[in-house]
């Protein structure tokens, strides 16, 4: 196991030399760390994606780099960034300290993924910044608190001054006047953007409602193409308020939010980089708002033919239930893998074309399923996940029901989500 590693995203030749430069830093200070570019050169034929997740999952503390290039990366879930960013939400709840951000910059803006807003960024331009990492390296208190005194200090209360109505009253005209309410508790501001202030689970819950008008309990869709119109109108705009999604999907472990979705034809959607081809799916509008959600099964997609695909790890995947995924991306219309994707190249005929703007996807080739709902609902915790990855898996091998999974979700506590958002 080693004591530190480094994760960052490749922006330009710059960025990844003060990448090493920090981690030889570290080395010198007494902290075994690594990085993809000290571990590559140990091996001829390295596994980014294998390398990533051993060292990130094991690993004592990992030091991540923020950028501009790691969060426009991190939020599409694009390359090697945002499969390590997949792991890392799905594990920085459990293990808080080992998670440690960092910045070369001396602004937070534009470089802190959503998922990571709420997580303490330590910028690395002084002394005071460098034994502050060294205290969370090593686990070492960075101050010496006293022990607390038998008696509190004695304070005087404050008088209250008195009501003005009029104030008031103009304050929340003026208040109107910046914002324009477009829907019970989301808000549309001068610059374009959009504020929520009702919870996510209140969120969701109205939009299940406009979206299935007078359906209670559960409801079973089989019809693909009603399925895409039904889950278009579920996640259309806005979903995003500032930089934040209220609507995630979850099952068992896995969660994502959902930041932007486009139609690809009449069965199959784009939502953030993954494609769905869907197969049907089901609502669950409860009494409890907090536990309604949607299920949605997705059929396998044909492999792009970009790289190989085992028929046996195939094989082993559908009868274990789980899902089997192609990384790829599109440049020009041209298909390109997610190790050229991540190298910012490709070669055609001994020429090499650079990469701009390519858009990544993720395309699942194996039965797949989950369940969307809000960021607080009951769904999202550690019952649910638990209680419900055996369950999805015998829904794709028939060997349970989404009337299972809801009466499963029907009994799970209210308060056992972690409000990232909220």
């Amino acid at each position: 196991m080693h004591d530190v590693f480094v994760t960052y995203s490749w922006d330009n030749l710059e960025h990844q030399q003060k990448v090493i430069s920090f981690t030889d830093f570290l080395r010198k200070n007494g902290y075994n760390a690594v990085m993809d570019k000290l571990l590559s050169q140990k091996q001829t034929a390295i596994s980014f994606m294998k390398m990533m997740h051993q060292t990130v999952m094991k690993s004592h503390k990992v030091v991540i780099v923020l950028s501009e290039g790691y969060k426009q990366k991190a939020e599409a879930f694009k390359g090697g960034v945002g499969e390590e960013y997949s792991l890392i939400l799905n594990d920085i709840n459990e293990n808080t300290a080992k998670y440690i951000l960092v910045s070369f910059s001396k602004t937070r803006d534009n470089i802190v993924p959503t998922g990571l807003l709420s997580r303490e960024v330590i910028i690395l331009d002084n002394e005071a910044a460098a034994e502050k990492l060294f205290s969370k390296l090593s686990g070492v208190d960075e101050y010496e608190f006293s022990a607390v005194a038998p008696e509190k200090r004695k304070i005087q209360s404050k008088p209250i001054s008195n009501f003005d109505l009029d104030s008031a009253e103009k304050k929340k005209a003026k208040r109107k006047k910046t914002k324009l309410l477009i829907e019970d508790g989301i808000y549309q501001l001068p610059d374009g953007d959009y504020e929520i202030s009702i919870s996510s689970s209140d969120f969701f819950s109205q939009r299940i409602s406009k979206t299935f008008p007078g359906v209670r309990g559960l409801k079973i869709i089989d019809d693909p193409q009603l399925c895409v119109k039904k889950l278009l109108m579920l996640l259309k705009e806005p979903i995003i308020f500032g930089r934040q999604s209220p609507i995630w999907w979850f099952r068992g472990g896995s969660s994502m939010p959902i930041t932007n979705v486009s139609k690809l034809s009449d069965t199959k959607i784009l939502v953030n980089s993954e494609e769905w081809e869907i197969k049907r799916i089901a609502v669950y509008n409860c009494d409890l708002y907090y536990k309604s959600c949607m299920y949605v099964e997705i059929l396998p997609d044909k492999p792009t033919g970009l790289c190989k695909v085992d028929k046996d790890d195939l094989n082993e995947i559908n009868k274990l239930g789980d899902a089997l995924r192609e990384d790829y991306a599109i440049h020009n219309n041209r298909l390109i893998t997610s190790e050229e994707y991540s190298d910012g190249a490709y070669e055609v005929d001994n020429e090499v074309y650079e990469i701009e703007h390519a858009e990544y996807r993720i395309r699942y080739l194996s039965p797949y399923n989950f369940v969307i709902t809000g960021l607080t609902s009951s769904i999202n915790s550690q019952p649910f996940d638990r209680q419900s990855k055996e369950i999805f898996r015998g829904i794709l091998k028939n060997e349970s029901t989404i009337d299972e999974l809801m009466k499963m979700i029907y009994e799970l506590p209210k308060y056992g989500y972690a409000p990232l958002h909220d």
